[in-house]
């Protein structure tokens, strides 16, 4: 037997009760501690579910953007990709002269704009429908369940009529803005997400070509331009080391058909066909090669001068890139110090819509490198963004009259008019003038008798030929 004393069983009992209450209190802290671990595992939940959707939201608009894009796209393929075509249309949007507004009201107005923007587009469609961001000011929209064009065609019609209300942009400043749609309807199977954005993308150009402030549809012959693009852009590179690409000139002459300079044109013939600079001119500006192809266009031109070139001058084209090129000056300034002696027979040209671009740039190289000795020449004058300021403000030596404005004099009196306006204007301000597109013997005598001292360019006098050929002609 094992006997115990009352005062021990005070003290067992005791004891139990302090344990029992560390117990008690050990569970508590564990219940509040887990309960913390709860609430802290939730709110990094929240953050990242926050974070994640970051991923997917345009960070100015709160539009879904191009991320989020593509997975809607994919989406919609996989889930009607048992139908015999998709039954949704793609949108591709692009704000028209949208760097005008940056330039002018800054940065900040172009954001609010975008923010306009992008309410507009929503409220222009359907709740089912997609609307998204994909960079700059350029915006998608996926229609889903129409397949009717006509249809498709309100959409579009809307989207126009509600983004030609004026919008008011830092603080004060009321603006237009309008956009060049290019539309993919109902797409085949075949083509995959990257090729509908291109797709659409070049429908959107096409009214940017067009005249903007308008909508296209992919068509069955701007497919056949795509691949053929596509297939060119493929080649350029090779051409490129190949020295597939040479100069034709074409004469600038008097009435007598007397040659008095040239202007360069670059070619290119591959595999025994000639490919138009229509073509092969704009994939180089996207791939980011103009600015080197411009320099081997020059160094040509330098060579055949020392070849033994002789005519007055020749003029090359520059393309807006050009003004951006940081290494330009530096390339002319150095031909300068080569080739002093033949600087100055040579000249630039460029057309209206440089002066778009960056008004106070343009200015400055510009000036930069009539210095040098080159004069600057308007190409296509007429055609594009015509002003009398920047005639007045900018060195500019010789306005070249755009051949539109010569097809019509014979049957439409307005337009001879015109031109006769055209051509007092460019002589009162003592401007040298050159008459594009010459093609017919009684086109030259309407233009003569006008009595204002001007050369011709065109197929009446002569076509773009050689260096051989030229050497012969002249």
């Amino acid at each position: 037997f094992y006997i115990v004393s009352l005062n021990d069983i005070s003290g067992l009992v005791g004891l139990q009760t302090l344990l029992q209450q560390e117990k008690d209190s050990l569970e508590e802290k564990v219940s509040l501690r887990t309960i913390e671990l709860q609430k802290e595992i939730q709110r990094k939940k929240v953050i990242q579910a926050k974070l994640e959707s970051m991923v997917y939201v345009d960070y100015l608009t709160g539009l879904p953007n191009r991320k989020h894009f593509n997975q809607k796209l994919e989406l919609f393929m996989q889930e009607i990709s048992s139908k015999k075509s998709y039954d949704f249309s793609l949108f591709f949007i692009d704000l028209d002269g949208f760097k005008s507004i940056n330039d002018t009201l800054g940065h900040n107005a172009g954001d609010e704009l975008l923010i306009e923007v992008a309410k507009i587009l929503q409220k222009s469609v359907r709740n089912n429908d997609f609307v998204a961001r994909l960079a700059g000011d350029e915006f998608v929209i996926l229609v889903d369940q129409i397949r009717e064009k006509d249809d498709i065609e309100h959409i579009g019609k809307n989207i126009l009529s509600s983004m030609s209300q004026p919008i008011t942009v830092a603080r004060n400043h009321k603006i237009s803005i309008s956009c060049s749609i290019g539309i993919l309807m109902n797409p085949s199977k075949d083509l995959d997400k990257y090729t509908m954005l291109s797709l659409s993308d070049r429908a959107m150009y096409r009214v940017k070509e067009n005249g903007k402030k308008s909508y296209c549809f992919f068509d069955e012959c701007m497919f056949e331009e795509f691949h053929q693009k596509v297939d060119l852009m493929k080649k350029i590179d090779d051409a490129l080391k190949n020295d597939e690409f040479y100069i034709e000139y074409q004469p600038v002459c008097n009435q007598e058909g007397i040659i008095l300079s040239c202007e360069a044109l670059a070619r290119w013939r591959h595999q025994g066909q000639n490919i138009s600079p229509f073509y092969f001119i704009p994939i180089l500006e996207e791939k980011g090669l103009i600015n080197s192809f411009t320099y081997d266009v020059i160094d040509m031109v330098f060579r055949d001068f020392e070849n033994g070139l002789d005519v007055g001058s020749v003029s090359i084209n520059f393309s807006a890139f050009q003004f951006y090129d940081t290494k330009l000056l530096s390339f002319l300034k150095e031909k300068a110090r080569k080739f002093p002696h033949f600087t100055k027979k040579i000249n630039f040209e460029i057309t209206e819509g440089v002066f778009t671009t960056d008004p106070e740039l343009v200015h400055d190289k510009l000036t930069t490198i009539r210095a040098l000795g080159h004069k600057i020449y308007i190409d296509d004058f007429g055609t594009g963004y015509s002003s009398f300021d920047y005639i007045r403000k900018y060195p500019i030596d010789v306005l070249k009259i755009d051949k539109v404005f010569v097809d019509e004099i014979l049957e439409d009196e307005k337009q001879y008019k015109l031109l006769k306006g055209m051509l007092s204007f460019a002589d009162s301000l003592e401007m040298s003038i050159i008459v594009e597109g010459v093609e017919q013997e009684e086109q030259v005598k309407y233009i003569n008798a006008l009595d204002i001292d001007l050369r011709f360019q065109g197929y009446y006098f002569y076509k773009p030929m050689t260096l051989e050929n030229l050497f012969k002609m002249i």
